[in-house]
């Protein structure tokens, strides 16, 4: 797995529950990335990692320049190629994506809803009983950004994670479309260097 040296803007990775954002992670962090998971049931993610402050930056006053900081000193602390940061399934407002240009990459997986639903039952190890239960819980927290996602807003930042059949989208073809885009960089510092 190769990543592109000359592009390290911090990475934003969302989707919805069950799409591969986890599995995608744990490769990225195999092959010299830092994957920061902040998608955890029950517990403010964000702020365990220190990055609430910089998080509500973003979120809330809609100003990426403190995240994207944050993210890449521990990037570079780290020596590491990329930052991402795991989101949980919300999604973020078209003026987030607008603000975040050059400075932030934002990208989402995208996959069928009920493949992804399998897969997050699944992953949740839930017996056959509560997939009633775990079903409306999975549409709960994830309807909304699946219509989000078929928007024109969403179109540059979404990519394929799992086909139409079921079949999951190779790693490196993932990495390729999260690190290898054309978008000129706003932040934030200079790259470590080979690790």
């Amino acid at each position: 797995m190769k990543a592109n040296q000359h592009d390290p803007l911090p990475v934003l990775l969302g989707g919805p529950s069950g799409v591969g954002k986890s599995t995608l992670g744990e490769d990225l962090n195999k092959h010299g990335a830092l994957f920061i998971e902040a998608d955890m049931h029950g517990a403010d993610a964000i702020g365990s990692f220190g990055l609430r402050e910089a998080w509500d930056d973003f979120y809330v006053r809609v100003d990426p320049m403190p995240l994207a900081r944050e993210l890449e000193q521990r990037r570079l602390a780290g020596r590491k190629s990329h930052v991402v940061l795991g989101l949980p399934s919300d999604p973020l407002s078209p003026s987030h994506l607008s603000a975040a240009r050059g400075i932030l990459r934002i990208q989402f997986l995208f996959g069928p809803g009920d493949v992804c639903m399998r897969n997050f039952i699944k992953r949740e190890r839930q017996p056959v009983s509560l997939h009633p239960g775990m079903e409306a819980f999975w549409h709960n927290n994830n309807d909304r950004l699946m219509a989000a996602l078929l928007t024109a807003d969403y179109a540059p930042h979404t990519t394929v994670a799992i086909r139409e059949d079921g079949q999951r989208v190779p790693t490196e073809d993932l990495v390729q479309r999260l690190f290898n885009q054309s978008t000129p960089a706003r932040c934030c510092g200079p790259d470590p260097g080979p690790t």
